[in-house]
């Protein structure tokens, strides 16, 4: 008889252990420097997974179609911080905060509200088109828009929702400048 493998993904789109190959192999596929290895028992994989993480799991989550993974207790979305993004390790999660101007980090019981969160907040950022200013670009921070405009006589600058409206306000700044100056006010 055939032993059941567990497959841990370390490092892919998402990190757990699951029953199923295909299912491990979805999380796995086309990602740089992924990271898995299968274990002939699902304490070794538990422990595997909790070292990689410097965590202890815990809660294990069932689903009918046998695709079994380990869940931490809470997961951890870093907002702000050295490489934002959602880690089920505090460990990891707090060595992205921790001494960073302006830190963001805040947990979640579900992985699921985790990735609701990161998306919205990401949404939501407002984007800065310095268009005449020392170095024109798009910003992300408002201060650093800011700091690119201070001290000129007449700067150009945009608060954008979005990155593609940003580039489109520049875009639309370019086709409408000649070396005489602008020909239309950008509205």
């Amino acid at each position: 008889m055939k032993q059941r493998k567990y497959y841990v993904v370390f490092v892919g789109y998402r990190q757990g252990i699951f029953v199923k190959w295909s299912d491990a192999e979805r999380q796995v596929h086309a990602y740089p420097g992924c990271r898995f290895k299968s274990y002939a028992s699902l304490t070794e994989a538990r422990t595997a997974l909790s070292r990689f993480n410097g965590s202890k799991l815990s809660q294990i989550e069932s689903r009918r179609n046998s695709n079994t993974r380990i869940k931490a207790k809470l997961i951890y979305v870093v907002f702000k911080g050295r490489r934002p993004g959602i880690y089920i390790a505090d460990k990891n999660a707090k060595e992205q905060t921790l001494g960073y101007p302006g830190a963001m980090l805040k947990c979640y019981r579900s992985m699921a509200i985790a990735q609701r969160a990161y998306r919205n907040y990401f949404k939501s950022l407002k984007w800065y088109a310095v268009i005449r200013g020392w170095e024109p670009g798009i910003y992300k921070r408002k201060e650093e828009a800011i700091a690119q405009i201070q001290g000129l006589k007449d700067p150009i600058c945009m608060e954008c929702s979005s990155y593609e409206d940003a580039v489109e306000a520049i875009e639309r700044f370019l086709t409408n400048y000649t070396e005489n100056g602008i020909k239309e006010e950008i509205g």
